[in-house]
């Protein structure tokens, strides 16, 4: 059962750079991935899944939602569809036409063919409510090198004064000392560290009441990282 949080606890909110075509994603959550909330840093691992932390050299991205919101894992009850409950043919529920598509719930555009296709409309529509229509696990981001100026109420705290122009940079998965503190903002080190925004206002208190820390979007990536795991890259210059 989803059990999602209250919509303060966890924000990142978009200070400027909000529109039709500001420049967002949404992929699949990696399975072994918990505790993913709105306004953390992740990246995209090897398979295409978004993944707590900031893999290096991977594009910065930012979780609009937590991983247990009912926009991302369907309403409570254990409703939402995985893989494993999809039987060979991709068919969630025989009879109804409703499929499993890249992480996604498909409805038919036409009800399948039956002999009372009123009655296989309501099956397929029942169905389709049942299952909440979830999205199974599917999150949706903004991308690094998009043109943002954000707030997130996700940083590491105590231990950073987050000083204007301090460059910013998160721990990669399962890594950095604390696991607590995997995708949470914290000063990081130009060329070092995967860079992935510049405080602008610092800690700030939002609208909850809550403290959070105001920056522009980046991508800086170390001068030597691993490209998809297997070659290495080392950026000799000119």
């Amino acid at each position: 059962m989803s059990v999602p949080s209250q919509m303060w606890t966890h924000q990142l909110k978009i200070i400027k750079g909000f529109g039709m075509n500001q420049l967002d994603y949404k992929a699949k959550v990696c399975a072994t991935t918990t505790g993913l909330n709105a306004g953390m840093v992740c990246s995209l691992d090897t398979a295409g899944e978004i993944v707590k932390g900031l893999i290096a050299g991977a594009m910065p991205l930012f979780a609009i939602s937590n991983q247990t919101d009912f926009d991302v894992v369907g309403d409570a009850g254990g409703t939402t569809v995985d893989e494993a409950t999809v039987n060979t043919t991709g068919i969630v529920a025989a009879g109804t036409g409703i499929t499993y598509v890249n992480g996604q719930i498909q409805l038919p555009l036409v009800p399948p063919l039956a002999t009372d296709n009123a009655s296989s409309l309501a099956t397929t529509l029942s169905t389709a409510a049942a299952m909440g229509l979830a999205s199974a696990g599917v999150l949706g981001v903004l991308v690094g090198t998009g043109a943002f100026e954000l707030q997130s109420t996700e940083y590491v705290t105590p231990g950073y004064t987050f000083y204007p122009n301090d460059p910013l940079t998160s721990a990669a998965p399962a890594s950095g000392g604390s696991v607590a503190n995997v995708g949470k903002l914290k000063v990081g080190t130009p060329y070092t560290d995967t860079i992935c925004g510049v405080v602008s206002k610092g800690l700030i208190t939002n609208e909850w009441g809550k403290s959070a820390v105001q920056f522009w979007t980046t991508w800086l990536p170390p001068t030597t990282f691993t490209v998809n795991s297997t070659t290495p890259f080392v950026e000799t210059g000119e």
